[in-house]
Order: C-alpha cells, then structure tokens, then sequence
C-alpha cells in the first residue's frame, strides 16, 4: 500500500511523476513506463547535486546485483532526477525505515567508473569499510563525530558527513555533466542584489539627490536674501558702480535685483 503522505515527484525515466513509498518500494505506477525500484535490492542510496541554493536534488540508487559476474553496469543503478527540495526530508525518512545505507554529495557521481573501480578492488573496499572508504562517514557517524572537538576538522568542508577524502573522491568519480539550469534562474540571481560597482554607482547618486535636496531646501529658507547673496558673489570681479544715480533710484534697484 503506497503511503500517499509520503509522496514525492521526480523524473525516473524520461518525464516528471508522482512517486509513492511503500514498505519495500518506492514506484510509479500510474503511467507508462513505470517505475518499481526494490528497496531490499538496493545497496546503496545516494542524494546528488545537495548544496545551498539548489531547488532540486537527484537520488541514485545502487543495486545489490553490482557485485554479479554477468551483470551490466549500466543495469546496476538507477537515478530519480530533479526532485524538488521540499520532498528532501520525506526521501530521507523513507530511506532511513528502510536502513539503507545513505550518502550526499554537491555534484552527479559517474556510477560506471564508480562500480567498476568497486568491483576491480573489492578485497581492499571491502575491508577498509565498503562504501566508507569512496564516500566517507555516512550521516549517523557523522553526527557523533561532531561531537568530538579534536576531530571537527576532518569534516569542514564536506557534505554529509564526507572528510576531504570524500571531496576528493567525489571530484574523481564526478560525471562532468552540466547542472540543472532550474538552480540558476533568474529569480534566484537577482536575489544575490548588485555587485559592488553597482551599489558604487548607487550610493553616489544618492549623495548627489541629497545634496541637491539640501541646497533646495536652503534656497527656500533663504529666500530674496540667498539669491542676493548669490549676485554679491558674482559681481565681485565686476566694477563697482558709483552710489547715487540710476542704481540707488527705486526703478534701477529693481532692475538690478532681477538681474
């Protein structure tokens, strides 16, 4: 019985649909091709493309059948893509009742060179901790690790519990392919406000508008007696004209005051 709760929409195949949890399966079963991944069949879960800023994230999961002779890689996992962020901690829920084993990174993993190195050295993986040792602490250990002051900076930096181990790991094995153009809309880079020249240019004009402002508002206040003032000054390299005469007449100091 699926758990309608739980749902969640993705890109399985070629399109996007509703995805439904249920006790041993996660599936789409509405519309062709469906979807059935078995989760007792799952090695591996494995959330991609998960940083700040992201609206969607991919999940792969890797099958037990990986470590079959007369398997075909590219048979051995599968990728839900574009799943929305929101449905993060639904999956995670899902996955964790279902004690997968789970890792996250910030950039899509090439799965084929992945599981051909897994299965080329299997022996040494094997020992030294299995999918530890390609992607580092899983997230349970890396909550308790934390705790522990003089480990903290094995994981600065990392995602999702990976030391700089699993930084290096994940850029090796990292697929080059080109991020969703869905993280880079134009909403979210107009949300990052102006760059420095910009917000320059800004602050500049503002100061100018103030300054005119200021200047207005002294010239009202000042009235006949500012804008006299402004002719005194102007008139300072000038001749002075002699007292008395058109100049000191009450028509000729009118004329002058337009001026």
């Amino acid at each position: 019985v699926p758990y309608t709760d739980l749902e969640f929409q993705g890109n399985p195949k070629s399109s996007m649909v509703e995805l439904y949890p249920t006790v041993n399966c996660i599936v789409h079963l509405a519309t062709k091709p469906v979807c059935i991944i078995e989760l007792d069949s799952v090695d591996l879960a494995y959330y991609e493309r998960v940083r700040g800023g992201n609206t969607n994230f991919d999940l792969t999961f890797v099958f037990k059948q990986f470590l079959d002779e007369d398997s075909k890689i590219a048979d051995c996992w599968t990728r839900i893509t574009a799943i929305d962020m929101k449905f993060y901690d639904n999956v995670k829920e899902v996955l964790q009742k279902s004690k997968l084993v789970q890792f996250e990174g910030t950039t899509q993993i090439n799965w084929n060179n992945v599981l051909k190195d897994y299965i080329k050295n299997f022996d040494d993986i094997s020992k030294d901790g299995g999918w530890e040792v390609i992607f580092g602490a899983n997230d349970d250990e890396e909550e308790d690790e934390d705790d522990e002051d003089e480990e903290d900076d094995d994981f600065k930096g990392a995602s999702s519990g990976s030391g700089s181990s699993d930084e290096e790991s994940e850029s090796d094995y990292s697929s080059g392919e080109p991020e969703d153009s869905d993280d880079y809309s134009s909403e979210e880079l107009s949300d990052e406000g102006m760059d420095s020249d910009e917000a320059e240019r800004w602050a500049d004009e503002e100061d100018d508008r103030e300054r005119r402002e200021r200047k207005e508002k002294e010239a009202r206040k000042g009235g006949g007696s500012a804008k006299r003032g402004r002719d005194d000054d102007s008139d300072d390299d000038r001749p002075k004209k002699k007292s008395g005469g058109i100049g000191s007449s009450k028509k000729g100091g009118s004329l002058g005051k337009k001026r």
